[in-house]
Parts: C-alpha cells; sequence; structure tokens
C-alpha cells in the first residue's frame, strides 16, 4: 500500500506536457494546457505547486514475496536505476489529461525521484521473493544486470485508471550480451486522485508489474 507521508498546502501552478502514446520511452516536447484543458481535468487536478510548496509525500511498495523457489539462481543481480524522460524523471505523480496530455497532480510527490523510488522496489522484490543469491545496485560483482524503462507512470483521470509500463533488459555482465527483453503493463481503477487514491491505485498496478518481473526473470537467466 502507498504510505503517505508530509501534507501541506497547495500552489498550482499549470506544467502540462506532451507525451508519446505508442510505447516508445521518447518523450515529445512540452506544450502548456489550456485553461479549457485544466478545467476538463477536474477543479480538483489545478496542476503542479511551486518549488517551495509543502506537498503531501507517498511511497511504494515492493512485491511480496511469491511462489518462486528461493534461491533458484545462484549469481548476483544488479538493478540499474530505471530510464525516464520528461516528467516522469520527477518527484511528481504524473496524471494524463488527454490523449496527449500529462499534468502533475496538485498538493501530492513521491517519497524520492520516481526513477530513484521504482530502482530500490524493483531491488526490494527480488530481495522478497528470494530468487538471488544477492540483488545489488550496479558498482560491484555481479552476474547479471537488469535494466529497465519507465514508459508509463501515471493516472488517467478520463478514464479513471492508473497504468503502468515498464520495459526491462537483463544483460550477461560476464560477456556483456543481452539475453532478454520484455515489456510488463498493468492497471487498476482510479476512481478518484485526491487523499492519495492516485498514488495507491498506482501502487496497486505496480504490485502487478513488479510480480510480472521476478517471475519472468526467474524463467530468463
Amino acid at each position: 500500500m502507498a504510505q503517505r507521508f508530509r501534507p501541506g498546502p497547495i500552489q498550482p501552478e499549470p506544467v502540462a506536457s506532451r507525451a508519446s502514446t505508442s510505447g516508445s520511452a521518447d518523450a515529445r516536447p512540452f506544450r502548456r494546457a489550456t485553461p479549457k484543458l485544466a478545467l476538463i481535468a477536474l477543479p480538483a487536478l489545478l496542476l503542479a505547486g511551486c518549488g517551495g510548496d509543502q506537498l503531501a509525500s507517498f511511497d511504494l511498495a515492493a512485491a511480496p514475496s511469491g511462489s518462486v523457489r528461493a534461491g533458484a539462481i545462484r549469481g548476483v543481480l544488479a538493478v540499474a536505476e530505471p530510464g525516464a524522460d520528461g516528467p516522469l524523471d520527477s518527484e511528481r505523480i504524473v496524471i494524463r489529461t488527454g490523449p496527449d496530455q500529462l499534468a502533475y497532480l496538485a498538493g501530492a510527490k513521491w517519497a524520492d525521484n520516481l526513477p530513484h523510488l521504482l530502482q530500490g522496489k524493483i531491488i526490494a522484490s527480488f530481495e522478497n521473493a528470494r530468487l538471488m543469491k544477492s540483488v545489488v545496485r550496479p558498482g560491484g560483482a555481479s552476474d547479471y544486470s537488469l535494466h529497465v524503462d519507465i514508459r508509463r507512470f501515471e493516472v488517467d483521470v478520463a478514464n479513471n485508471q492508473a497504468r503502468i509500463e515498464l520495459s526491462a533488459r537483463i544483460m550477461s555482465d560476464r560477456t556483456g550480451r543481452p539475453i532478454a527483453a520484455k515489456a510488463f503493463s498493468a492497471t487498476a481503477p482510479a476512481e478518484r486522485t485526491a487523499d492519495g487514491k492516485a498514488a495507491e491505485a498506482l501502487d496497486a498496478a505496480l504490485a502487478s508489474v513488479l510480480r510480472q518481473m521476478v517471475s519472468w526473470t526467474a524463467t530468463t537467466i
């Protein structure tokens, strides 16, 4: 479950962007939302506070232990910090207000920059599964490395749905060659975005994606 930290006042400032829906990790150039779009996206979703605002902070959860046999792979897995472009490379929670429009949810943020936060949850998910001998951050000796790109990590306010898409690549650190690659996605209902409901919906979708990723790794390496 997503955990809430520091609540605080909201001072909104529009910061919408255009983003690809084709599955590519490349973000298209930003553009500001029109006042009409901001209203369509619901008054409660006035976009992004100024940098000095106190925002409610939310954490994500790692996937719990699964059915994979403990110690199934004798090796060390290094998990790189996920790649992200544009608004996803931020500590702010992203909402989709239209087919090609992204914005930040007012009054809320993640507990850390999303790629760094997600890296920790991926590592913890593999540790919970007890799949590998060890799971580490890059920098030391490792047998395999996992590279993840964040394609989507957003709440679609038009469809009341949280959606996450991550692409993953496993590399052999001994040979430097790729072993396999796969995209993972999941959705969760998001009837509301206020009071932490957006973070909870994204947390539920992430749990499914992380379980998929751990199971895939177990059958791939």
